[in-house]
């Protein structure tokens, strides 16, 4: 059993390093290993959703094979317990999609908080008498990452000779927001049409803003439901534990035999599949 839980913890470890060579293999050249060589294993995995977003399917699928036989690999080299090795190998394959997913949604709502205050101060500047490009370069100088970073390509790319237009829609193409989307949709029909854009921006963060506050109310009211989820899937692994040292001869089959192995298997493989469908009941957005 402490054989067990000891390979469990050096499979997540050993699973960082992983893909902190994964994202060596696939970042680019030059400025961008050096960056990643200077940074902490936990800092490496943020870049994960770039290489994931820049990457084709085949390297993507690449990276998700990668990870699952090396959880399935080293479960099995420490236990020796093939029905125990498979379904580590099954969530091997599973995490880096899951890490990226997860990683790019903090991303894209750090970027959607700052986006209400960024698009406040385009209004103020377009009052002010600036130009919309003008706009951006205040915003560039006065904002944070990843706002400050993604609307420096803007001005980049506008300043390289790309129309403004193009260059939203790029930016709309490398940050997946929904906010940013209709914000920019906004921006090109008011440069098009005419209009009060500015007016326009302070109604659209006044929205935004009236959204996220709906929307941490809902998270707050299902708090109950994903601690619950989380209760209920970590309670079969809760009791095993202190059933093993309660009566060893007891557990002891549902590691030494097929049998077992194979129940135990079936016992992770359900628990992150009804933890799955918990979340997606809980998770409600507006």
């Amino acid at each position: 059993m402490i054989k067990i839980f000891l390979s469990v913890t050096i499979f997540f470890i050993s699973t960082l390093g992983i893909y902190r060579s994964i994202l060596f293999l696939f970042a680019k050249w030059g400025a961008v290993q050096k960056e990643l060589s200077k940074e902490s294993l936990l800092e490496t995995l943020k870049h994960l959703p770039e290489i994931f977003q820049t990457s084709s399917k085949k390297k993507v699928l690449l990276i998700n094979l990668f990870s699952g036989m090396s959880g399935f690999i080293l479960l099995f080299l420490f236990t020796e317990k093939l029905f125990l090795s498979l379904p580590f190998g099954l969530i091997g394959f599973f995490l880096p999609s899951f890490l990226s997913g997860l990683l790019t949604k903090k991303q894209i709502d750090k970027f959607n908080h700052q986006l209400i205050d960024g698009l406040t101060v385009i209004a103020n500047s377009l009052r002010a008498g600036a130009s919309f490009q003008q706009g951006l370069e205040i915003l560039v100088q006065e904002s944070k990452p990843p706002l400050a970073n993604e609307f420096a390509k803007v001005t980049s790319e506008v300043r390289l000779g790309i129309p403004l237009q193009q260059a939203l829609l790029n930016l709309s193409e490398r940050v997946k927001s929904k906010d940013l989307a209709v914000a920019i949709t906004t921006v090109n029909i008011a440069r098009e049409t005419g209009g009060n854009l500015s007016e326009l921006l302070c109604t659209i963060a006044e929205t935004m803003r009236e959204r996220n506050k709906i929307q941490g109310k809902i998270e707050a009211l299902t708090a109950q439901g994903k601690m619950s989820g989380f209760i209920v899937g970590a309670m079969p692994f809760f009791l095993l534990f202190i059933l093993y040292f309660m009566a060893p001869e007891m557990i002891e089959p549902m590691f030494n035999t097929t049998l077992g192995n194979l129940m135990l298997g079936v016992v992770i493989i359900l628990v992150v599949l009804g933890g799955f469908l918990i979340k997606k009941i809980v998770t409600i957005d507006i």
